[in-house]
């Protein structure tokens, strides 16, 4: 499966960490706007990090939305033409 994790904060760390060890992924993309604070997921295979929500979206078919409720609205706004 090629997911990716939108907001890899404490709850979207979690969801990839379990998606990696049971092997549930062909490619996993991980957003967040500080990549320091993922850098821990670089290592892996199939991992690919980035600050860029469009780019994850348009490299994967299942979307987890790990992000603060305040912010789910401008993401879903910025990335609504990549969704079908």
């Amino acid at each position: 499966m090629k997911i990716a994790i939108i907001g890899t904060g404490n709850l979207g760390k979690s969801i990839a960490k379990g998606l990696i060890t049971t092997n549930a992924i062909t490619s996993l993309y991980l957003t967040k706007r500080n990549l320091d604070e993922i850098k821990e997921f670089g290592d892996y295979n199939s991992v690919f990090l980035t600050t860029d929500n469009m780019e994850a979206v348009k490299n994967s078919d299942i979307l987890i939305f790990a992000v603060q409720p305040a912010h789910l609205e401008k993401i879903l706004e910025s990335i609504k033409h990549l969704l079908n």
